[in-house]
């Protein structure tokens, strides 16, 4: 399985970059490609089984899986039955839903800036900012529990992205 990286660019790509991707993909030089991926997979059940479906039939060419959440171990159940899946990590530290709500892979009090007062991470970008102030240590431990779990589990990721696009953000925002 090749390993991806998808970024989302603003702005042309040098020529040199868009070569070494087509060419690490297998693909001439001046092929154009269409990357279609399935984000915030296992979330739940309809996430993950409607990811999985569309990344079967063709729809979908990529998708990323969140290890917090409830049907993570069902995602992996079907990468493994279906090696040929592109699914990377979509690592998660925020948990947004009002009800629906999940805690680190890590475990709460290894990483106690990145919960809330209800032991869930937090809800918004800014939050997971100001909980770990000083602690900075806490995200990479987290980010490293979730890629561990997800390889103990016997799924190694194809790639890596980011749920609320947490690595672009900026702490004033």
């Amino acid at each position: 399985m090749k390993v991806l990286m998808l970024w989302v660019v603003l702005g042309p790509l040098t020529a040199q970059a868009e070569n070494e991707t087509l060419k690490a993909l297998g693909l001439p030089q001046d092929a154009r490609v269409l990357l279609i991926h399935a984000d915030d997979v296992g979330m739940s059940w309809a996430a993950e089984d409607g990811s999985i479906q569309a990344m079967e039939k063709g729809w979908v060419t990529t998708g990323s899986a969140m290890v917090p959440c409830s049907w993570f171990p069902a995602t992996v159940k079907h990468c493994k039955e279906n090696p040929d899946l592109d699914m990377g990590l979509h690592l998660t530290l925020t948990s947004e839903w009002s009800v629906y709500r999940w805690g680190p892979v890590a475990g709460r009090t290894v990483v106690p800036g990145l919960v809330d007062d209800e032991g869930y991470l937090w809800r918004n970008v800014m939050q997971v900012y100001r909980g770990v102030a000083g602690a900075t240590h806490q995200i990479e431990q987290e980010l490293q529990a979730q890629i561990d779990l997800s390889r103990k589990l016997g799924h190694e990721p194809t790639h890596l992205d980011s749920h609320m696009g947490i690595e672009v953000s900026r702490k004033e925002c």
